[in-house]
């Protein structure tokens, strides 16, 4: 990266969100016939921080916890195990990130941005029944732009194709917040009831731009795993307050060559 290149928050063709505000979160009831450490899971959140703090991307009382905590994700089930990021991975503010957790054949994994950044952890299934409600964006104050829970464990390379490619439909899947609408739901088999606590928890439009003043640029890698060639695709703004724009595509190889 050269010059400057600032992440700003511009309302163009942007996504849905849930926005919260630190104060504000989501609630649902107890998932009917699920259990959470009761056989394998996976946790998949895309998410965007105003600021890096204590928080729960979704938790249930006096059960599981998924969040940030001292700056690092990390994930913690009491009586079956916990796991947290390896130091030196940065979560930075203003730009969408993903973050996910899998319980598969009796071992953790954790992954930020698609790619693992834990040491598996061993832990044992247990079939302790937990009724607390079901907690979403609580402490955070920024941006959920989806959330799935499934009732199986993802492999490495089904995580990274979802982060590359966008979350996949499947049976598995026993809770999938919707916030596309001005009214959030759950949009998976269980159609679980949502409800606001503690504030004013809404939809909104969002994005993460890239401002390039002058002589800056924006470098972008791109995951191995995606084939022997790979599409950029810019949109760009002469102006902020303009909507006028104009779009390019560019391709590269491996090998750095760029093709027209």
């Amino acid at each position: 990266m050269y010059g400057r290149a600032d992440m700003k928050n511009i309302n163009k063709n942007a996504v849905q969100a849930l926005w919260v505000d630190g104060k504000a979160f989501l609630t649902h009831k107890a998932i009917d016939n699920f259990t959470m450490g009761q056989g394998d899971f996976t946790i998949e959140v895309s998410f965007i921080c105003k600021e890096v703090r204590d928080c729960l991307f979704y938790a249930q009382e006096q059960g599981f916890a998924f969040g940030i905590r001292n700056g690092l994700l990390y994930f913690e089930l009491e009586g079956m195990g916990s796991i947290t990021q390896k130091e030196g991975v940065a979560i930075d503010t203003d730009i969408l990130l993903s973050a996910s957790v899998s319980c598969r054949e009796g071992k953790l994994s954790l992954y930020f941005e698609g790619l693992p950044i834990a040491d598996q952890v061993q832990v044992t299934s247990e079939a302790v029944e937990r009724g607390g409600a079901y907690v979403i964006g609580k402490e955070l104050n920024g941006y959920v732009v989806d959330l799935r829970l499934r009732s199986c464990g993802m492999t490495d390379q089904e995580i990274l194709s979802d982060n590359g490619m966008g979350l996949s439909d499947c049976e598995s899947i026993e809770f999938w917040a919707d916030f596309t609408t001005m009214q959030y739901r759950d949009k998976s088999k269980n159609k679980v009831g949502l409800s606001t606590a503690q504030g004013i928890a809404k939809c909104v439009n969002v994005t993460s731009c890239i401002y390039i003043e002058q002589q800056g640029g924006y470098e972008s890698a791109v995951k191995t795993s995606y084939g022997e060639t790979y599409t950029l695709l810019f949109k760009i703004y002469p102006q902020l307050e303009s909507h006028t724009k104009c779009m390019f595509i560019l391709l590269q190889d491996r090998m750095g060559q760029f093709f027209p």
